[in-house]
């Protein structure tokens, strides 16, 4: 399921696993005041949303989806919802919110995926890989469809580590389905995780990267070496007899 690329630029997935300490008390409040609820309720879900960083290429559509996302929480009391919309995007259009909304305008992602059990996400790589670290199954919604997000949300499918859908044609109701899809065969899913987590600590621990380096540092110093010798060689020609 997926392209040949040259091996000697093929790379596991990294990231910075310490870079998130959280330190806002209503979010911390809120997040102990969630754990709370699952040991009494076991319906209780934390379902967190992001559309990444650069929501401001799509402010509009992002709008409505949060607002869907806002719908569908109403019709599932018992899910808990955190969403992460930015720092451009006004919160009060999403106006009087419910008791099981909780917005912010960004989170701590790492230590929210920890306590969090499927994450709504736009399907960029970044967002999955720290998904699959965590093992957290998503519902992927592309917002950027000329760039990497349709591909990354295919993979997401193929892979077994969630669902995807299409941003503009999502209501409450689809939304609703899916996550229900997903939590009816959550094992499933989280194994197709624990599995995708092995593969990716494997390539992080290995010495892929500095060989990588190396190549191209190699690639680099022959093709200037190259590039000297033609110069040389161009000069040579031109020294009158």
């Amino acid at each position: 399921m997926d392209f040949g690329y040259p091996v000697r630029l093929r790379r596991g997935c990294s990231l910075d696993l310490k870079r998130d300490i959280p330190d806002d008390p209503r979010y911390l409040s809120i997040i102990e005041h969630i754990q709370i609820q699952k040991q009494i309720i076991n319906e209780t879900k934390l379902i967190y949303l992001s559309l990444g960083t650069l929501t401001t290429f799509g402010i509009k559509n992002t709008g409505k989806f949060f607002k869907k996302v806002v719908s569908l929480s109403k019709l599932t009391p018992k899910w808990q919802f955190i969403l992460s919309v930015g720092e451009f995007y006004d919160i009060n259009c999403l106006g009087q919110l419910p008791p099981n909304v909780h917005i912010f305008k960004r989170v701590p992602q790492l230590h929210l995926l920890e306590n969090t059990d499927v994450m709504i996400t736009h399907a960029g790589l970044n967002t999955i890989t720290e998904c699959v670290f965590n093992e957290v199954p998503m519902l992927a919604y592309p917002l950027m469809t000329d760039w990497d997000q349709n591909g990354n949300a295919a993979r997401i499918v193929y892979h077994g580590l969630g669902l995807r859908g299409v941003l503009k044609r999502a209501s409450p109701k689809i939304m609703k389905k899916k996550l229900h899809k997903i939590f009816d065969n959550y094992q499933f899913y989280k194994q197709n995780l624990e599995k995708m987590h092995l593969k990716f600590d494997k390539k992080n621990n290995s010495n892929d990267a500095v060989k990588i380096i190396e190549q191209i540092l190699i690639n680099k110093t022959c093709d200037s070496l190259m590039y000297q010798n033609n110069n040389c060689n161009a000069k040579k020609t031109n020294i009158p007899s």
